[in-house]
């Protein structure tokens, strides 16, 4: 199944995620890249996801996380496939986490998933997919951010 977020705009053929989801035998695939982001998932060499890190608050997760020099920081980017095996363990976590926190998504208030990824460290096989550099990636989630994007998209039009 393709998780795609909507603010997120790229000319990726979604292929390339599904393709690399299916060899690697992944319940989850999460897009990542190279980009700046004070949020940054953390992979190990295997890029199996280890926990997440806000460089500004200095929070990590889960509880005891902390990266090692083995493991690659990488921000994810909005798009992921997942298996039906993850579906189970969602609707799980939707009702409650271990915390006692609600995370019920009504329709009308979406949570996001990245905390249920990391609650579910043991029990799911989540990777990273780095996006080739030969593609566009933009955060149009803002009418600034999408003009920006409209602009980049018109420029690499020209030149190509």
């Amino acid at each position: 199944v393709l998780l795609h977020n909507a603010d997120i705009l790229t000319d990726l053929p979604i292929s390339q995620i599904f393709k690399q989801h299916t060899i690697s035998g992944a319940d989850v695939t999460l897009l990542c890249s190279h980009r700046n982001s004070s949020r940054t998932l953390w992979f190990d060499k295997d890029d199996r996801l280890c926990g997440w890190e806000n460089s500004n608050t200095h929070e990590y997760r889960p509880s005891g996380f902390s990266p090692s020099p083995c493991m690659h920081p990488s921000p994810f980017d909005g798009i992921h496939v997942v298996s039906p095996k993850i579906f189970p363990l969602l609707s799980d976590y939707n009702t409650q986490t271990a915390t006692g926190e609600q995370h019920t998504s009504d329709g009308i208030h979406p949570f996001s998933i990245v905390p249920f990824y990391l609650a579910n460290l043991s029990k799911l096989n989540i990777r990273r997919f780095l996006l080739p550099e030969m593609y566009s990636w933009f955060d149009i989630g803002s009418t600034t951010k999408l003009a920006a994007a409209e602009a980049a998209m018109h420029d690499r039009l020209l030149t190509h």
